[in-house]
């Protein structure tokens, strides 16, 4: 059949290394989030230990809610019937929004929380949207209706409308780009930048502790209404079926965005002018483990069920809550007269072990800034699959025709890098130029004989970065021959791949760290890895801790697309930096043709010198 809506000024997006962005985009949107609602957390003076545990809580149905919410009939009655969670195929924002607020002021409940901090979300909730948004605009999930207009997009090859329109015969060929499409993920970052806007205009007019954060979910809901007219219902994971001429879940959104009005306009006629409730309380030690083992317990079991970007958000929150945790309970049951000596017999060797480093300079405080320059190597090896699950878009009940390929990947590169530290009271701000050089090799185990295919890498990438005391901010590029494959099983269109390579010319780098880097902090990112992070080490989190030491000292321990790693990195004279990073993941589910319990590991190597010391 011919191609509809057919706009050739549109853009034309789609295809495996723009996928990679929406988990991209998922991060860096839950690292925005996360920073906001621990600021709010101070501001409102709430127990960091209390906050984090109920943030790490309520951030776990968020997510669960996301995933459930998307199941059809077919898949409730197989968790019902085998009490096992079925992949989700989709996410469904309200679903998220719903579990994780009833998680929230269950916990905030538990833990004397004051109410008011609901509107810590008022925010966050449209930052962290309009920031996902545009990893979906990429991916080409939520996408819109077919539209002759100019700012129209199309989508090519491996992306899910491109699947829709080919599966309902409406494309000229497998590589023909689908009709263009309303830019329905570009609405709904308009719709949170607005949010932001009306949110900032009303904040000093709300009298009640709680409207604001339902200011933001009403003004969002009635936005959201009339942008879904632009949405194709196909493009729902739930709620696309129509109902007396409207979505399911333009029904839904009337019902919140008028509900959720009525309340504020009752709440506010019924209070006086809004004033924060400051008030500290700790929770005791048995409500605090149950939370925190409950979240800890549930992300553990369902960490194959999770995607990785879903698992990086949650330790994200997770890992900084158990560390308070142990820090604020130690201190609560251990005697004031023999604490400083239980820690003491657990910081000794480290302290003794930094006695042989020489101490810096009396005047090292003096020095403004100072040229850099950089080397590394890394090598590795991972195992990978493919699924091709038949021509249909619906696999519902037991049966299926799925065909599976098996991978193995080997590499190794090496980087070269120079740049400059500029050291100011606020902090020290670093920026520079990396070239990495490599080759991927990719090995087909089911084929006969075995097949292999081999990709240069070749990377320059600019970056800039700041660090302060509490906080640290980076961004950068990748400019050139750019390549990965997935870690874990990928669903392709056809069957029997004969490569699961991923080529790019562009992938983004970014970086965001919380808390003081030689005492204790969390940290997580994109793309930052010296020599390179292709193909592996492209998404990481982790927490770490500088023991207390000169800066540059540190170990961290994390995860990353790959699986867990574990980081050292030592300074010696102020002027030679060495790191160490070991990588490593057992493969779950085996069924590789030649290969005993597979395993993905990987090593990155690096070292820096420092010279030319301004004062």
């Amino acid at each position: 059949m011919k191609l509809l809506f057919r706009n050739d000024l549109a853009m034309i997006l789609g295809g495996d290394y723009l996928s990679s962005f929406f988990n991209i985009f998922y991060i860096i949107a839950f690292l925005a989030v996360t920073a906001i609602l621990i600021l709010e957390g101070i501001k409102r003076k709430i127990p960091l230990v209390s906050w984090l545990i109920v943030l790490a809580f309520s951030r776990l149905f968020f997510i669960i809610g996301t995933k459930v919410n998307s199941y059809e009939s077919s898949e409730w009655l197989h968790l019902f019937q085998n009490l096992a969670l079925p992949e989700a195929e989709g996410k469904v924002l309200l679903g998220g929004v719903l579990l994780g607020l009833i998680s929230f002021i269950i916990g905030i409940k538990l833990f004397k929380i004051s109410f008011s901090s609901i509107d810590s979300f008022a925010f966050a909730f449209p930052v962290g949207l309009a920031l996902q948004r545009f990893g979906c605009l990429l991916l080409g999930c939520c996408y819109g209706t077919p539209t002759t207009l100019p700012w129209g997009v199309r989508y090519g090859f491996d992306s899910p409308p491109h699947a829709h329109y080919f599966n309902l015969e409406l494309l000229e060929g497998l590589n023909s780009p689908t009709p263009s499409l309303h830019p329905f993920q570009f609405y709904e970052i308009l719709n949170g930048i607005a949010v932001i806007l009306i949110l900032v205009y009303l904040k000093k007019k709300i009298k009640k502790s709680g409207n604001l954060f339902l200011i933001s979910l009403s003004i969002w809901a009635f936005i959201r209404f009339f942008t879904e007219f632009f949405r194709d219902p196909s493009a729902h994971a739930m709620g696309g079926t129509l109902v007396y001429g409207l979505k399911t879940m333009q029904w839904v959104l009337l019902f919140i965005s008028i509900f959720t009005t009525l309340i504020i306009i009752y709440r506010e006629r019924k209070s006086e002018h809004l004033t924060l409730v400051t008030k500290s309380y700790y929770p005791s030690f048995f409500t605090a483990i149950i939370f925190l083992g409950m979240t800890v317990v549930m992300t553990w079991s369902l960490r194959f069920w999770m995607s990785f970007a879903e698992l990086l958000a949650m330790n994200l929150m997770l890992f900084p809550s158990i560390a308070l945790f142990s820090v604020h309970y130690f201190k609560e049951n251990t005697v004031p007269q023999f604490r400083w000596g239980v820690l003491a017999s657990m910081i000794l060797p480290v302290f003794l072990m930094s006695q042989t480093w020489n101490k810096l300079p009396e005047d090292s405080t003096q020095v403004k800034s100072y040229d850099f320059i950089k080397g590394g190597y890394s090598s590795g090896n991972y195992f990978s699959t493919s699924v091709y699950r038949g021509s249909s878009s619906s696999n519902s009940g037991c049966a299926n025709n799925y065909q599976y390929s098996a991978f193995e990947s080997t590499y190794s590169t090496g980087g070269l890098g120079i740049g400059r530290a500029k050291i100011s009271d606020d902090g020290i701000l670093t920026y520079g130029i990396n070239l990495s050089y490599g080759q991927l090799t990719e090995k087909k185990l089911d084929a006969d004989p075995i097949t292999s295919k081999s990709k240069t890498l070749f990377s320059v990438n600019p970056y800039v970065k700041k660090d302060w005391k509490w906080i640290g901010l980076g961004a950068g590029l990748h400019l050139g021959s750019l390549g990965w494959n997935g870690f874990t099983e990928k669903e392709v269109d056809k069957p029997d791949p004969a490569t699961l390579i991923v080529n790019t010319p562009v992938y983004i780098q970014s970086y965001m760290r919380i808390g003081p880097e030689r005492i204790l902090f969390i940290d997580g990112g994109v793309s930052n890895n010296l020599p390179s992070p292709f193909p592996g080490m492209r998404f990481e989190g982790a927490i770490g801790t500088g023991f207390g030491l000169p800066a540059g000292n540190k170990f961290r321990i994390g995860t990353s697309d790959l699986g867990t790693f574990i980081q050292a990195q030592a300074i010696i004279e102020r002027k030679y930096l060495f790191n160490l990073t070991y990588q490593f993941s057992d493969v779950t589910d085996g069924g590789y043709p030649g290969y005993n319990n597979p395993r993905n590991s990987q090593i990155l190597l690096n070292f820096e010198y420092r010279f030319n010391f301004r004062k």
